[in-house]
């Protein structure tokens, strides 16, 4: 029979294990709340370099009823559609396009794993 002890050991080796694996998760949360919840994101709290297009999605409520109605693979589809049909005639990045490609880099990280 093994002593409490052994299990304790045990048990305690495990979540040092478990939370060295999935450190880098635990640094990367607020980026995946970003992906998950993008209209409920705190834009001051998002990366600066998105913060803008965040805002700009974030006040479309087009996309917003979209989110909430499709599934979020489905909803980012949607936008890799829109920036295609409709591209900018300024030739400046819109918001749908930095979604694009997060959408687009989902789908690559979806399918190495």
């Amino acid at each position: 029979m093994m002593s409490i002890e052994k299990y304790t050991n045990m048990i305690f080796a495990l979540d040092n294990e478990f939370g060295r694996r999935f450190a880098d998760f635990q640094k990367l949360a607020a980026e995946f709340d970003i992906l998950s919840s993008p209209f409920t994101t705190d834009f001051e709290k998002a990366p600066d370099a998105i913060q803008l297009e965040l805002i700009d999605l974030q006040c479309d409520s087009t996309l917003k009823e979209k989110f909430q109605s499709e599934s979020i693979d489905k909803f980012y589809a949607l936008l890799e559609y829109i920036q295609v049909c409709q591209p900018e005639k300024d030739g400046h990045e819109t918001t749908r396009s930095v979604w694009v490609h997060i959408h687009l880099w989902t789908n690559i990280f979806d399918h190495e794993h």
